[in-house]
C-alpha cells in the first residue's frame, strides 16, 4: 500500500526526496528512478520519470547527495595499483565484484543521466545515450561499458567454477586464481571506474554541477 499511489501522491513523494536527500531518499531513488513500465499505462510511468528528471537534475544539492552515494564503494586499488583485499571473514584475501566494481559503475551511469535528463535506465544504454548527446565524452562512456563488461566476465565465470564443484555462487574472487592477463585487465577496469568516479567528485561535490 505504501507504493500503491496515484501519479499526483507519486510526484509529491519524489518532490520530497528531492528537497530532503536524506540517506533513506537517496536509497530509494536508487530503486524508484530506474522505473520501468512492465504492465498498464506505460504513459503514467512516463510522465512520473519526467518529473523525476526535471526535479532532480534541476537541485544541486541533490545530485551532490548522489555523488556521495555512488563514492561510497571505491575499487579495491590502492598505492601503485595494487588489489587491495578483503581483510576479514570467509572472503578474506578476496576482490569483492559487485559492490566494488559492477555497483560502481551502475551508480556513475545513474547520477550522470539523472543530470542530464537521460530516460534510459539500463546502465549500457545510460552510458550509450550519454556519449550520443555528447555530455559525456565518447571514450569514457566505452571505457566504462568495457570494465563493466570484464567485470561481470570475471564474476560469471568465478560463479560457474564454484557451481561446477558444487559450491554456492558468489560475487568475490581471488586474484590468485586468475590469470597474468586476466588480473591486469581486471586492475584496468578498476582503475579506468577509479577515474570516473574521481570525476563526479569534482563535477558534483558540494552541489556545484
Amino acid at each position: 500500500p505504501l507504493w500503491r499511489l496515484p501519479l499526483a501522491n507519486w510526484r509529491q513523494t519524489v518532490s520530497g526526496w528531492v528537497r530532503s536527500p536524506t540517506d533513506d531518499a537517496v536509497m530509494r531513488v536508487s530503486i524508484f528512478f530506474d522505473i520501468r513500465c512492465v504492465a498498464g499505462s506505460r504513459e503514467l510511468a512516463d510522465q512520473l520519470q519526467a518529473h523525476m528528471l526535471a526535479t532532480a537534475s534541476a537541485n544541486t544539492i541533490f545530485l551532490a547527495a548522489l555523488a556521495r552515494n555512488a563514492l561510497c564503494n571505491r575499487p579495491p586499488l590502492g598505492f601503485f595499483r595494487r588489489f587491495v583485499l578483503e581483510r576479514n571473514g570467509e572472503h578474506r584475501d578476496m576482490l569483492d565484484l559487485k559492490h566494488r566494481g559492477i555497483i560502481p559503475v551502475v551508480e556513475l551511469a545513474r547520477i550522470h543521466a539523472i543530470a542530464n535528463q537521460v530516460t534510459q535506465v539500463n546502465t549500457w544504454e545510460r552510458l550509450d545515450a550519454l556519449a550520443a548527446n555528447k555530455t559525456m565524452a565518447l571514450k569514457d562512456a566505452r571505457n566504462l561499458q568495457d570494465a563493466l563488461n570484464f567485470v561481470m566476465q570475471v564474476r560469471l565465470e568465478q560463479q560457474c567454477e564454484q557451481l561446477k564443484l558444487k559450491g554456492e555462487p558468489s560475487n568475490f574472487v581471488n586474484p590468485k586464481d586468475l590469470g597474468d592477463m586476466a588480473r591486469k585487465q581486471l586492475r584496468d577496469a578498476f582503475l579506468t571506474i577509479h577515474d570516473g568516479q574521481e570525476s563526479i567528485s569534482q563535477s558534483f561535490s558540494a552541489g556545484t554541477f
